[in-house]
């Protein structure tokens, strides 16, 4: 037999189960069901990737194999295979006995809002006792369902009223063996708050099963406080992720000292059950010595982090009469620690910010809102990070603090000249490899930059100039980072005493990402500090997209050309900027160019000469002109774009794809020139991806020395512009070729000496179908044979192929 699925919604009855077993469940009718009644947990939180719809509820999201309930049921049979000595059914009174080892365990099945459940095996499957209308109390079925930590004490069934009244049913409880003081969750939007649900069920047909007449009223009987960010998302790389948030209550203190209100106890009893149904006796009493009932920490074990998360927190039950009524709000403290830094927020210490104050409150936290409705969520105000001035991460054993000014006055963060003030304490300004402003510094705040000897990092959100004597030699030497967004002038003497001049004199050697978008690059002697010999091994992100062109300009001594940096992956450029010859040659790791280059007077743009690049897969360009060597040994470049589509150019030098193996689509239908070696041990097989084998369709008039030599991929290739053969072996090693076509009469250019065309001009001419213009001269049957001058002698070459064919028709 198979197991019982259930099925749990959002929306009592929307929507049926389908069935691991059709006999059973596939009734065809939309109320049937396990389901989540929606007058009572509409707003009901289970585990993950929780959101808040435009109703402002929080839907259900089960994750399939992860979430369990358990289920006790009384008047229910358990399945044939249950013989594990767990839960065993009374075959005699056939009731599922309610006791702490009885629970059957049902998974669920579906990651998605609306929860299918079925047993985890055979022995834990419930099914319905056949129905006695007059015998109703002892074949209808009372279901208990939970989730979390609670479970029910050993009892007789007498206990449960088989009106199934809640206030009736007793010995429901939560679990609190260690308290609910340090609560753990997998990952931010994880809720572990205990729920319940009590409900009933009778077969009317003889086909009908537990999971389709059963349905789940889940409730969650404990308070849920929920806590969220806001503007971390241009820091969290610096903050690391979350790691816990801890709340804890603070009660209020008499004039003149000593407590007035205690503080509220937010955590469970330590000690005692919490009946949750029935009885309320014990709870938040008998708390061992030491403990702090009134804080409880939430642990998130996975800590990505990002503001559209939140921390789930459940609490106790929490009565704020006593401030109400001496008309107070009870503080609370609320602590964030991520890796990197933490944020404690309490409104009664010394100096607390007006987003600090806002963390009172005189409301009861209960299960239920101010409607009466369950499952009540009490968000807490965000910890918004704009709401200071600066920041200070907490890494400070490796000197790798981060700086954060967020707002204010550069010059405000100092405690003294070699000291930041952070939280009462004076922080070394060795201790910070990095620096992120949000403000505009001043000429006198940069120049404090020096101080900084460790720095490696530097981000200037709002600064358009650096001054003179900004950085110092040592500190230049050590910086791996500059981001500089709006930076549009620089001061030659920007590092201070160093002699510009001097090659010897490296300046910015360590540099890995240069981001400057506004700046122009056109001043020599600031080019020299960020491009020189050292950092040909070491830049790997480049933004230089204030560079209209990286030619020579005349009157200014500067050429850019990023010739052999190995290690650059990434550079940003503006639409139509210009590349300088060999502007990118052997930049063999680059990985992604962002922006359309022109590279039409750049021979060699891209040319790798004797190694390879194997990363570069898309190129966008502002022209249809490819020069000589542009792409040379660019194995993985599968791609050019221009104008958002697949570039079809005009020209193409020599050598321009050279070895570029990932290239098999390659448009060179108005192709007019071509030049040596153009494509030769490409992956070139056609001009467009198709359903079916194509042509590569080629327009160039003239047709030089190895132009296809070594294409492999080639299967057919027209030439619709081609009348001169000017060079030797243009498709000699093709060996996938097996159709030519010339829509024109096609000659070869002389010769100065007496060479000859070679025999695999064509490549293995015997496997290759030939078609040829009409008034194509020298074809015989099978063989075409072409006259050419050998200095002042003719000669003939003659080809045999597969067959010929004289016509142009397709």
């Amino acid at each position: 037999m198979k197991k019982i699925l259930f099925c749990a919604a959002v929306v009592a009855l929307a929507t049926a189960c389908t069935s691991e077993d059709d006999l059973v469940l596939n009734q065809g009718k939309s109320d049937k069901g396990l389901t989540f009644d929606v007058a009572l947990a509409e707003n009901a939180i289970t585990r993950g990737e929780l959101w808040k719809d435009e109703n402002g509820t929080y839907p259900f999201f089960w994750y399939a194999e992860t979430d369990r309930i358990d289920v006790y049921a009384l008047n229910a049979e358990a399945g044939t295979s249950n013989n594990d000595g767990k839960g065993t059914a009374t075959e005699a009174a056939g009731s599922w006995t309610l006791d702490t080892d009885g629970a059957a365990s049902y998974k669920a099945t579906k990651s998605e809002g609306q929860g299918y459940f079925t047993a985890t095996d055979d022995a834990n499957m419930l099914t319905l006792k056949a129905y006695d209308a007059d015998d109703a109390a002892t074949t209808t079925a009372t279901i208990v369902a939970t989730y979390g930590d609670i479970t029910t004490k050993t009892v007789d069934s007498k206990v449960v009223d088989s009106k199934v009244v809640p206030g009736e049913l007793t010995g429901l409880v939560v679990t609190t063996a260690a308290g609910n003081a340090t609560q753990t969750v997998e990952r931010a939007n994880v809720v572990n708050a205990p729920m319940y649900s009590v409900s009933q069920a009778k077969r009317e047909d003889a086909y009908s099963s537990f999971g389709e007449k059963a349905q789940l009223r889940m409730i969650r009987p404990f308070p849920v406080i929920r806590f969220t960010t806001k503007n971390t998302a241009d820091y969290i790389e610096y903050f690391g992720g979350l790691k816990s948030v801890e709340l804890t209550a603070l009660g209020t203190e008499k004039v003149g000292g000593g407590v007035d209100v205690a503080a509220s106890y937010l955590a469970y009893d330590n000690n005692k059950d919490y009946t949750i149904i029935g009885a309320t006796t014990g709870f938040a009493a008998g708390y061992e010595a030491g403990s702090d009932p009134e804080k409880v920490t939430v642990t998130l074990t996975e800590k990505t982090w990002t503001d559209a998360d939140a921390v789930y927190m459940t609490v106790a039950p929490v009565d704020r009469k006593a401030f109400r009524d001496k008309s107070q709000a009870e503080p609370l403290k609320v602590t964030y620690t991520f890796d990197n830094i933490e944020f404690t927020l309490d409104p009664t210490r010394e100096g607390a910010t007006d987003f600090e104050k806002v963390l009172k409150t005189s409301n009861d936290w209960t299960s239920v809102d101010a409607n009466g409705n369950p499952n009540a969520i009490t968000p807490l105000p965000a910890l918004d990070i704009n709401n200071y001035n600066y920041l200070v991460t907490n890494v400070a054993s490796s000197n790798d603090r981060t700086l954060i000014v967020i707002d204010g006055n550069f010059k405000d963060i100092f405690a003294d000249a070699d000291n930041v003030a952070w939280n009462g304490t004076d922080v070394p300004v060795t201790e910070f490899k990095t620096i992120l402003s949000k403000v505009n510094l001043t000429n006198d705040e940069l120049a404090t930059i020096k101080k900084f000897a460790n720095l490696e990092e530097l981000i200037l959100n709002e600064n358009t100039s650096i001054p003179a004597n900004t950085f110092s030699t040592v500190q230049a030497g050590k910086i791996t980072k500059l981001d500089l967004p709006k930076v549009t002038s620089i001061d030659p003497k920007f590092i201070n005493n160093v002699n510009a001049a001097d090659e010897n004199d490296k300046k910015f050697i360590a540099i890995t990402d240069l981001l400057m978008p506004a700046y122009e690059f056109e001043n020599e002697v600031v080019n020299h500090a960020f491009f020189n010999s050292s950092e040909k091994g070491v830049l790997v992100n480049l933004d230089m997209s204030g560079v209209r062109s990286m030619m020579p300009k005349f009157g200014i001594l500067r050429t850019l050309s990023f010739n052999s940096y190995s290690v650059l992956e990434t550079v940003t450029v503006q639409n139509g900027m210009i590349v300088s010859p060999s502007g990118f040659a052997a930049c063999t790791s680059l990985k992604k160019v962002t922006g359309a280059i022109n590279i039409e007077e750049a021979p060699s743009a891209f040319d790798m000469n004797a190694g390879a690049n194997n990363a570069l897969k898309e190129v966008e360009v502002s022209g249809t002109i490819v020069p000589a060597g542009a792409f040379n040994n660019c194995t993985a470049l599968e791609s050019i774009k221009y104008n958002k589509a697949a570039l079809a150019p005009t020209s193409i030098g020599e050598k321009a794809f050279v070895n570029t193996t990932a290239l098999a689509y390659f448009d060179l239908s108005r192709t007019t020139t071509i030049g040596e070696e153009a494509f030769k041990g490409a992956g070139i097989t056609s001009n467009a991806k198709t359903a079916t084998a194509s042509p590569l369709v080629v327009a160039a008039t003239e047709l030089p020395a190895s132009v296809f030599e070594d294409c492999v991929n080639i299967v057919m290739i027209k030439f619709t512009g081609a009348t001169k053969i000017t060079g030797d072996d243009i498709l000699k090693g093709t060996t996938g070729l097996r159709q030519i076509k010339f829509l024109k009469s096609i000659t070869f250019a002389d010769k100065a000496t007496a060479v000859e065309y070679t025999d695999d001009l064509f490549g293995n001419t015997a496997e290759i179908d030939l078609w040829t213009n009409p008034a194509q001269t020298g074809v015989d049957g099978l063989k075409f044979t072409i006259s050419y001058k050998q200095g002042t002698t003719t000669a003939t070459k003659m080809y045999t192929f597969k067959s010929i064919q004289k016509k142009i028709e397709d």
